[in-house]
């Protein structure tokens, strides 16, 4: 799935705006970035979009729209969603570009959505095959306390509501999931080792195959060695191109939103999915913007990124209608 146009009216802290999200073919942009001065409601466009789709299909409980409109007037928000082929036929809709208004503020009817689209909105999978909408809020952290259901428990059913909220602790999850998959090939290659006595290189269990893919592209330096202990405690260790082992604790804060985004795309299996991050370059050195940006939306396979950034490097790496510059005095239609 991605998003082919957004407009927005009347929406708390957001500049009215329309625009297509597609090139000359009519092809969705891979790509959307959206910039502007302080104050000029990124961050809030970003969280629309997530509020705009959690009303047309909501993962949890439907969000409350009262706190989106302005005050005294009636506001929308609006958009078309682009379905793969695999998404319509499921759906049973006769075209792939469905539209869906969402109207906010006193008196605002019920959005009137296809039962189709509503169930592929909804639905929510770990599985690849399964599009989803994911928001990466810039408060996110990867070695915050994980959540307090045990990894074992933690269904698809328990999980998806947290996926397009602001929870700074979300990702803490991703870390118990390393710890529990690193402890899990260790046990299974001393099992094989002591029923065959020897375990060659490359025969060792790796669950972590494409985790460990993603970290070397995110942050070419690092690598995903194996499991060690801090204290009393199991934690991951990594090893630097200079040979230097570090704990995953002790990583560099740009490090750690490299493992943070290889671990997420991973385990939650993001393909062909829209992907929202709030200031992607963050604890990232700024000559590296552009790159680390770059394999990010290398991640998975046929996502639709759509980035908050100040980074001029990475602003300058897509063509300029792929920016929503909320600072233009008349935006773009």
């Amino acid at each position: 799935m991605k998003i082919s146009q957004l407009s927005f009216k009347n929406v708390r802290a957001v500049p009215d705006l329309e625009r297509p999200l597609v090139g000359p073919s009519k092809v969705p942009f891979d790509v959307v970035l959206i910039t502007g001065p302080m104050g000029s409601g990124k961050t809030r466009m970003l969280e629309a979009i997530a509020a705009w789709k959690e009303a047309a299909g909501p993962y949890g409980a439907a969000p409350k729209l009262d706190r989106w409109e302005r005050p005294g007037e009636r506001g929308s928000l609006s958009g078309t969603w682009s379905l793969t082929e695999d998404e319509m036929r499921g759906a049973q809709l006769a075209s792939a570009s469905v539209p869906v208004r969402v109207e906010i503020g006193g008196g605002a009817s019920a959005p009137e959505v296809p039962a189709g689209l509503r169930r592929v909105l909804s639905a929510f999978s770990r599985e690849e095959t399964q599009g989803k909408v994911e928001y990466f809020p810039a408060a996110r952290s990867l070695c915050q306390a994980p959540l307090a259901v045990p990894l074992e428990a933690l269904s698809e059913k328990v999980e998806s509501p947290t996926r397009l909220s602001r929870d700074d602790t979300k990702y803490g999850v991703e870390r118990a999931w390393l710890l529990h998959r690193l402890s899990a090939d260790l046990a299974a290659s001393g099992e094989a080792l002591s029923g065959r006595g020897v375990l060659l290189a490359g025969q060792a269990p790796d669950s972590l195959s494409r985790a460990r893919a993603s970290i070397a592209l995110l942050a070419p330096h690092l690598r995903l060695a194996g499991l060690t202990r801090r204290g009393s405690r199991p934690t991951a260790r990594f090893v630097r191109s200079d040979r230097a082992e570090v704990e995953l604790e002790d990583l560099s804060g740009g490090e750690q939103q490299a493992v943070l985004f290889a671990l997420a795309f991973a385990r939650l299996c993001l393909s062909r999915s829209v992907v929202l991050i709030d200031t992607p370059e963050m604890g990232i050195h700024p000559a590296d913007h552009a790159r680390f940006f770059g394999a990010l939306t290398r991640l998975g396979e046929d996502n639709q990124i759509i980035a908050a950034t100040c980074s001029p490097a990475i602003l300058s790496s897509v063509p300029r209608e792929q920016i929503l510059d909320l600072g233009e005095k008349e935006p773009r239609k």
